[in-house]
């Protein structure tokens, strides 16, 4: 496999739902085996949308989940992907992309803005630090395929079809609004953070980023990356307060 088919088929839809399953499952499982009731916001969202079926929303929601991966896969065996060579590169390019993001955010939070670190300066023990990864991955699954694959991506099919719009119009309005909607959110509910027009434009930009990544990258990439770049933060966050 040349570079440039690695680059074509990552980017598939079907690969990157394929490939978001492992996260998925990792997610999953561990909110189960930490017996913790706390789930990712975008994760609260997109299943309070299937309330309207009652006490069946949850069962309908893992049957389309479970129904979306079995698509992807047949999808997949069809177009003779090699899944097994695209895995570990999609792991290792998204890593990769973590790695500059982290250490550029970091250095915002040093300059500008700290308070972002103070808020989650508490100390936390051995299963609070395995909870925040796992809703670190639940946060790169679960955010990326609402906020990127449907609202940006979505944005970006209607701008396109039905208004008519440049391509490049249709991306930028797109990457601003759900870049937008993704800052804003986490100032939502209960858990929201109190609202700083600064905390608001330093993740906006974050949302740009990512929106970037999954634009010219695909929804396999940015998942990943997302949950690779949180991890990072919250292990160097961790590390920060064990020092001192």
């Amino acid at each position: 496999m040349t570079l440039r088919e690695y680059g074509q088929q990552s980017k598939e839809v079907a690969v990157g739902i394929f490939f978001v399953i492992p996260c998925l499952a990792i997610y999953e499982i561990g909110i189960v085996q930490l017996g913790s009731g706390v789930r990712n916001g975008a994760d609260v969202l997109m299943r309070s949308c299937f309330a309207l079926f009652g006490a069946r929303g949850p069962l309908v929601f893992n049957f389309l989940v479970l129904a979306a991966f079995i698509v992807a896969a047949i999808v997949l065996l069809r177009r003779n992907r090699p899944v097994f060579a695209l895995y570990p590169a999609i792991l290792l390019e998204s890593a990769l992309y973590a790695l500059l993001l982290a250490p550029t955010v970091l250095f915002f939070e040093d300059r500008l803005f700290p308070y972002l670190c103070a808020a989650t300066g508490k100390s936390l023990g051995e299963t609070g630090r395995l909870l925040s990864i796992v809703l670190s991955i639940g946060a790169g699954v679960y955010e990326e395929l609402f906020f990127r694959l449907f609202l940006l991506g979505g944005l970006v099919f209607v701008l396109e079809r039905y208004g008519e719009v440049r391509r490049w119009v249709a991306v930028t309005v797109a990457l601003l609004v759900s870049a937008a909607v993704f800052s804003a959110f986490h100032h939502l509910g209960a858990f929201g953070e109190p609202f700083r027009l600064a905390a608001f434009v330093f993740r906006a930009i974050s949302g740009m980023m990512l929106g970037v990544i999954f634009l010219t990258r695909g929804l396999a990439v940015v998942v990943y990356t997302h949950a690779f770049y949180d991890i990072l933060i919250l292990l160097q966050q961790h590390s920060r307060m064990t020092a001192s």
